[in-house]
């Protein structure tokens, strides 16, 4: 490799560090809003005695499975 092909290789290397810890970091931000969310809603579930019984009802619009269980936990979030 001649050396302009070096670091041409360096930059694309460094583009895509730069682009996953992007990523990471706006991940990283959601997760938080997901977790200051959750920390001042009210549980929902078994024992609501609000009558509705639409199934869907206190619950976000979130994907199905994106629950905040291990939210508390994450070591992220220190």
């Amino acid at each position: 490799m001649s050396p302009a092909q070096l670091v041409q290789f360096q930059e694309s290397v460094t583009h895509v560090l730069q682009t996953g810890i992007k990523w990471q970091m706006l991940l990283q931000f959601k997760l938080e809003a997901v977790a200051r969310l959750a920390a001042q809603s009210p549980p929902s579930g078994s024992g609501s005695s609000s009558g509705s019984s639409g199934g869907g009802a206190g619950r976000s619009s979130g994907s199905p499975g994106t629950g905040t269980a291990g939210i508390v936990g994450s070591p992220f979030l220190r």
